[in-house]
């Protein structure tokens, strides 16, 4: 199973569409299944949980956030690039 989170995971980052939200309902559907897993269980169920989360689950995050950022500046930039150019349209009789 966790093996399967670990496919998993990162395709569902690659897409395009990928987002930390969508991660977090994968991340929360993943986990409903873990914990009714017969195949997981005891302490080491629990270790590998919070060594996934923390370790390969969240660099997915780390990943995906750091490119809705990229994106979310790259749109910022081509909005002021637009604005600029807007206001370097010459005036003609008055009005833009």
């Amino acid at each position: 199973m966790r093996r399967a989170a670990l496919r998993r995971r990162p395709q569902v980052a690659a897409r395009g569409d990928a987002s930390v939200e969508l991660l977090q309902r994968e991340l929360a559907m993943w986990e409903e299944r873990y914990r009714a897993s017969p195949g997981a269980a005891g302490a080491a169920k629990w270790r590998l949980h919070a060594e996934f989360v923390s370790g390969p689950y969240a660099a997915l995050v780390r990943g995906v956030a750091a490119r809705q950022e990229a994106a979310a500046r790259q749109r910022a930039a081509d909005a002021e690039r637009r604005a600029e150019q807007v206001r370097a349209w010459p005036a003609v009789g008055g009005t833009r």
